[in-house]
């Protein structure tokens, strides 16, 4: 009964989880799959430009710390004190950054100001407190909120491909940071989640005066849709966030993400000139100076960014394959040499099928793919028509010749038949050592050396989000219920039941019926309730997390349970308790 509640409830909560890092920049390990691993001159010498870590003075009263973290943050000194735009990832290297920034003035922090909700801009927020007793005002756009929780849903499995996209498990050795900035060192407690913001900027913006500085606050959508630019008019500099840095913008993240507006981010690129600023100091990498630079630069960025989108829709109407519109679409040559536009971030390819996808969704035309055979019988039936000697000799053959994707294609059957094929994985682990060191994207690399190290079963498997969980509202963990659902095992079973949470005076219904479950708060107790549990809900987060016993609070009467204990732990089996 004990094993039923604990399994019921913990861990459904998984959906709402959000990016866990184990900080292996502080826990190398040596790996073969890792060594010697090369890399295109061209991201050696981009990687190159954050191997010092240095506080930049943009013009006076403006700096940026660059080299701390993937994400930079920038402090703007007025007349009674100071502000801060974006707080980089990671408590640790934020204090780190405050204590040089001390350096230069003593003043009080009164201002943060998220310039979106991507994690290397906001998590940091603890470091930059310096009196909890008084903390600072924290600034954001209105849309913060809702573009944070956006992908609850599904963020244990963008969790896993961020890990691979940012190689969080590579060494560092063989690890090289890509476009924004340095290796991402992203830290998870319940204080960085608990530095909510506390003045929300609506609409397309506003102006206020913050330490004394007439500062103009302005809604640019373009990476996400909550993107917030900062304009210091008396000073002429710009903040944009992440709508521009010192590489191809990421405009598809292969982490797992809708598809980014991308005709809305060029747009914003070229808002900026609007504001005719002498300095633009963007979140990641290094400041561009003068009138004449910055538009040139902008210029050049949104243009590209306008060429991915519009030759994209051209081909669509072609009718082509969003793999053959990712083959044509190229920038000019003029462009494509642009120090701003290398892809070492970001990738043409990949943009390219984002904006297929933001226009057409997930069919290409082709019929094949209406009903396509499953990856595992495809996997079958190439083996059975080649015969499995054959197909791996015929990928070792194309890896000799240089055809490594292909050879990737043909043994990728084998191993999903197989993942103990030792021939199989070997021949895997080799061409994707060979394609990450032929990637300028260091996203890609990543991601081929990380898949290496997934096929020898040596990346992480489980992490423990319990601190977030204790910190999340109750809500957050009902609604991840509804997709953690065994919609197979509840066909044709009705069940309503309230969880009513005291302290915070909450009440819910949760509603299964069609293999489905319907989430309510409630005002008033319906009429026909089958299972009523009654606890805070602290307790409630405490039984997810395995920190206290159900059975036990049962017993000592901390949680109530009306309609049965068995049928409660029977509802709650409904639910997956793992992944």
């Amino acid at each position: 009964m004990e094993k039923q509640l604990l399994g019921g409830i913990a861990l459904c909560f998984l959906g709402l989880s959000i990016l866990l890092w184990k900080d292996p920049w502080l826990h190398q390990r040596d790996d073969p799959i890792m060594d010697g691993v090369d890399a295109p001159r061209g991201l050696k010498e981009h990687a190159a430009l954050f191997e010092k870590k240095e506080i930049v003075k943009v013009v006076d009263g403006v700096w940026v710390a660059i080299g701390f973290a993937l994400g930079n943050s920038i402090m703007v000194e007025g007349e009674d004190g100071l502000m801060i735009i974006d707080v980089t990832e990671n408590v640790t290297v934020a204090r780190e950054i405050l204590a040089n920034f001390r350096n230069i003035s003593s003043k009080p922090i009164t201002y943060i100001v998220y310039t979106h909700q991507h994690g290397d801009h906001y998590k940091g927020a603890l470091g930059f407190i310096e009196d909890p007793e008084n903390p600072p005002e924290i600034i954001c756009h209105e849309l913060w909120e809702t573009e944070l929780h956006k992908h609850d849903a599904v963020i244990h499995h963008i969790r896993k491909q961020a890990a691979n996209q940012f190689g969080n498990d590579i060494n560092d050795d063989a690890h090289l940071v890509g476009g924004p900035g340095p290796r991402m060192r992203m830290t998870l407690t319940v204080a960085t989640h608990s530095v909510h913001p506390t003045i929300k900027i609506k609409g397309e913006g506003e102006e206020r005066i913050i330490n004394g500085l007439r500062t103009q606050f302005i809604h640019m959508p373009g990476e996400t849709r909550d993107h917030l630019a900062v304009f210091l008019p008396d000073k002429h500099v710009f903040f944009p966030g992440d709508n521009i840095y010192k590489s191809f913008p990421n405009l598809y993240a292969i982490r797992g993400s809708p598809p980014r507006d991308v005709r809305i981010w060029g747009d914003s690129v070229l808002r900026i000139l609007d504001y005719n600023p002498e300095y633009v100091v963007p979140s990641h990498t290094y400041p561009i100076v003068g009138k004449d630079n910055i538009t040139h630069t902008l210029t050049r960025y949104s243009n590209a960014i306008q060429l991915v989108h519009d030759q994209t829709v051209r081909y669509i109407n072609h009718g082509l394959h969003p793999d053959e519109i990712a083959d044509r679409v190229h920038l000019p040559k003029h462009l494509e040499e642009d120090t701003y536009l290398g892809q070492y971030y970001g990738t043409i390819q990949w943009s390219v099928k984002g904006v297929y996808m933001q226009y057409i969704g997930w069919f290409n035309g082709n019929p094949v793919d209406l009903f396509p055979v499953l990856p595992k019988e495809r996997a079958q039936r190439m083996v059975k028509m080649i015969g499995a000697r054959q197909l791996q000799r015929n990928a070792e053959e194309a890896f000799e010749t240089g055809d490594y994707k292909w050879a990737l294609e043909l043994v990728s059957h084998l191993f999903t038949l197989d993942r103990n094929n030792e021939a199989a994985k070997l021949l895997r682990r080799d061409i994707f050592r060979t394609l990450a060191s032929q990637q300028s994207s260091a996203n890609a690399r990543h991601f081929y050396i990380q898949s290496a190290m997934n096929d020898a079963n040596r990346l992480p498997t489980s992490f423990d989000p319990s601190e977030f969980i204790m910190s999340i509202p109750v809500v957050n963990i009902l609604q991840a219920m509804k997709t953690v659902l065994k919609a197979e095992d509840v066909e044709g079973i009705r069940t309503n039941v309230v969880m009513n949470f005291t302290e915070i005076e909450e009440a819910y219904l949760l509603k299964l019926e069609d293999s489905v479950l319907r989430l309510s708060l409630i005002e008033e107790r319906p009429e026909h309730v089958d299972i009523a549990m009654t606890c805070t809900s602290v307790l409630f987060k405490e039984f997810v997390t395995k920190r206290r016993n159900p059975l036990a609070a049962y017993i000592k009467g901390d949680l109530q349970i009306e309609g049965g204990l068995l049928n409660f732990r029977t509802f709650m089996s409904y639910f997956e308790s793992n992944f």
